[in-house]
Formats: structure tokens, C-alpha cells, sequence
């Protein structure tokens, strides 16, 4: 289990410090405006990631972790055919867009929408290895990708073409490639037809999912954009140049589920008390991370923090202790998180966790009317308390309903 945890934190970061290099790139090669049109297409590859995830990849992990090899198999290319066909529609959306917007933004929508599918068909073979119990070669799959993305941003500046397009081409291919590689990898092929009939078997777990994302995350960026209008730009930098330092938190966080929902479904035996002290666990030793990481940013040298934020550290600086609050009150929801949807119970005190949401709007912009900066970092934090609140009262009602009833876990065939 500890060389699987390794892994999958190993694979996580591969993943992370690939995109952070391009990112770093591209903001280094092109025109601000072009880099702008970039991180737009970027941002919204992201979220789409994290909608396939829930929709088609958690619910492989969830009730296919523990199940016999054929059953997985054939599971796993259900779902990795759903990820494709699911990419189809919000790729026609972001084609449409581009060739009505033109400009800088037009051109990088229509690429990352073109290399889309193939893109979240790799994530769905990286979560199908993870929930497989084989981190290490969702890792390798990703290593590839970076490989074959660093050899294609190589012969683009040998050729001289350098440009958010050209970026983006080179980023996309090298995804496709490793999509490929991960059915050579598995030794199964998707199965794009039967998207439908994985989706419908597992709606009553994926659409908790997503609305949660879809609520929480709209909510967010919402927040960021009010937040904005209020207190100005430099407020709303504050608060990104704050998730900056906080990412490798972050990293870990999103490793941690990758790892532990896996882990708790192929043990059905982990229901009521022993399933809550997994939950504890699990947030005990987030906890302990995100604050090592958190006093390490707050005794950091001003010197560091310009070195890595620019004229941006001065603001950041300001809200970085209210940041670090939040960072390590959220580290403490990851426990429960993990277990309502390894028990598969999302839809127990739905409701309660939805509240979320909006707490980080009205925190946030309630924080910038009184007290600016600091204030909405504050209000941000409080926001993180309450839905780790939320989370371990929903987790504490799950436990128990899985002790109740003997077991945690539902076995379908796919």
C-alpha cells in the first residue's frame, strides 16, 4: 500500500510539473495577449478533466476497484469509451465559439477542443490504472507524456514557431500519444459504444459528483469575479498568487482521492467505525502536511517570495496567514470526502454539502466589503471551515448507515 501511495503522488506531481512547465513556458515565448487566449483553453481542458472524472472515472473506482479481472476489463473500457464520447460534446461547443470569437482566443479554442477527446481519454486510462491498484504505470504513461510534449516544444523552437497554437498542438499530440499508449498499456481498446449504457448504470453516483463540482467550483470562480469588480485586480491576484503557494497542498490533496477511494472500495470489510477511523486517518495525515507546508510559507524569506511571485508577493504576503488557515482547514475534509464516495452514499445529506457553495460567495465578497484583502481571505477560510464541517457531518451519518447495513459497497456488473 505504501509503494501504491508513493506512485500515485508520484504520478500526480509528473502530471503537475509538466503543466506548470508549459504554462511557464509559453508565458515566457509568446505576447500577453496570446498567453491570455492559452490559459483560457487551458483553464477550461482543466475543469473538463474534472467533469469527466466524476462523471465517468469515479464510478469505475468506486465499484470496480475490488471486482474480478474480467469485470474490470471490461468496465474499463466502458468507461474510457464514455470519456471520449463525452469530450465530444463540449468540444463542438468550444469549436463553435472559436470560429465566432476569432482573434487570439478563436484559433487555441479550436486546437484544444480538436485534441480534447484524445486528451480525456488519457485521464480515463490514468484513472483506470489507479483504480487498478497500478499507479506506477499511470505514472509512466504520464512521464511519456511529458517526454514526447518536451521533444515536440523542442522542434517547434527549432523550426521557429513559437505561439499559443503551436503550444497547444505540441501539448495536445503528446496527450494523444499517451492515450494510445495507455491502451497498449492496459491491453484493452475503448469502448465508445456503449458510452450511453456506462453513463446511465452509474448516474446515481456520477450526478452527485458533478454537481457538487459544478456548484463549488461556480461559486468559486464567481466569487473571484465579484471579488474583482469590488476590490479591483490586485485583490483577486492576492488570491491566486495565494493558491499558487498552497499548490503542492493541493497536489497532494487530489493524489490522496486518486489513492484512497481506490483503496477503501476493494476493502468492503471497512464499514461503520473502521470506516470512520480510515476518514480520520486519512485527514490526520493531511493535516500534518498542510501544516508543515503552511508554517514553512509563513516563516518564508521575502526574498523567496519575490523570486517567485514578482510584485505580487507584497499582496500575498498581506493574506498568507488567513491563506494557510484555509489550506489546512481544507486538508481536513479530504478524509471524509474520500469516504461517502467510497461507500458510495453521495446523495446522504446532499443537500448539506451543497451549502458549500455558496458560503465561499457570500464569504468571500462579504470578507472584501469589510476588510479588502484580508478580509476576503478570511471570508474565504471561514468558508473552507464550514464545508469541512459539512463534509464530517455528512461522513458521520454515512458510517453509520454502512454499519447498519452490513456493508459499505455495491457490486454491479458492467
Amino acid at each position: 500500500m505504501a509503494r501504491r501511495a508513493g506512485w500515485s503522488t508520484a504520478d500526480q506531481v509528473i502530471s503537475s510539473l509538466s503543466n506548470f512547465a508549459l504554462s511557464v513556458l509559453v508565458a515566457r515565448e509568446v505576447s500577453a495577449r496570446e498567453y491570455g487566449a492559452f490559459a483560457l483553453s487551458f483553464a477550461l481542458y482543466g475543469y473538463l478533466v474534472m467533469v469527466s472524472r466524476l462523471l465517468v472515472s469515479q464510478p469505475l473506482a468506486v465499484r470496480f476497484s475490488g471486482a474480478e479481472s474480467a469485470d474490470f476489463n471490461h468496465a474499463a473500457q466502458q468507461s474510457t469509451g464514455a470519456a471520449f464520447v463525452v469530450a465530444l460534446v463540449p468540444a463542438a461547443g468550444m469549436t463553435a465559439i472559436g470560429i465566432m470569437v476569432g482573434g487570439e482566443v478563436g484559433p487555441t479554442l479550436i486546437t484544444t477542443a480538436a485534441l480534447l477527446p484524445g486528451l480525456l481519454l488519457q485521464d480515463s486510462w490514468r484513472m483506470a490504472f489507479l483504480a487498478a491498484g497500478r499507479p506506477g504505470t499511470a505514472a509512466a504513461n504520464d512521464a511519456v507524456w511529458g517526454l514526447v510534449q518536451l521533444v515536440f516544444v523542442l522542434a517547434l523552437s527549432v523550426a521557429g514557431y513559437a505561439s499559443a497554437v503551436g503550444y497547444l498542438l505540441a501539448w495536445g499530440l503528446a496527450g494523444c500519444v499517451a492515450a494510445a499508449l495507455g491502451a497498449a498499456q492496459a491491453g484493452l481498446a475503448p469502448a465508445p459504444r456503449k458510452a450511453w449504457r456506462w453513463l446511465a448504470s452509474h448516474w446515481d453516483l456520477s450526478r452527485y459528483f458533478v454537481s457538487e463540482l459544478v456548484a463549488i467550483n461556480g461559486a468559486t470562480q464567481l466569487m473571484l469575479v465579484v471579488v474583482a469588480a469590488i476590490g479591483g485586480l490586485t485583490v483577486t491576484g492576492a488570491l491566486r498568487g495565494a493558491m499558487v503557494l498552497t499548490g503542492p497542498v493541493a497536489i497532494l490533496s487530489m493524489s490522496g482521492m486518486a489513492f484512497v477511494i481506490p483503496e477503501l472500495s476493494r476493502r468492503p470489510w471497512i464499514v461503520g467505525r473502521r470506516l470512520l477511523w480510515a476518514g480520520i486517518a486519512v485527514s490526520g495525515v493531511m493535516l500534518v502536511a498542510a501544516a508543515a507546508w503552511g508554517s514553512f510559507l509563513l516563516v518564508m524569506p521575502d526574498v523567496l517570495g519575490r523570486q517567485l511571485l514578482g510584485d505580487t508577493w507584497g499582496s500575498v504576503d498581506a493574506i498568507l496567514l488567513p491563506t494557510v488557515i484555509a489550506m489546512v482547514v481544507s486538508a481536513a475534509a479530504l478524509g471524509p470526502t474520500c469516504g461517502v464516495y467510497a461507500a458510495q452514499r453521495p446523495r446522504v445529506l446532499f443537500p448539506l454539502q451543497l451549502m458549500a457553495a455558496p458560503a465561499f460567495l457570500v464569504g468571500g465578497v462579504v470578507g472584501v466589503l469589510l476588510g479588502g484583502p484580508v478580509g476576503a481571505a478570511t471570508g474565504i477560510a471561514l468558508a473552507h471551515a464550514f464545508n469541512a464541517g459539512a463534509a464530517w457531518t455528512r461522513f458521520t451519518v454515512v458510517a453509520r448507515l454502512t454499519a447498519g447495513s452490513g456493508g459499505a459497497f455495491e457490486r454491479r456488473r458492467p
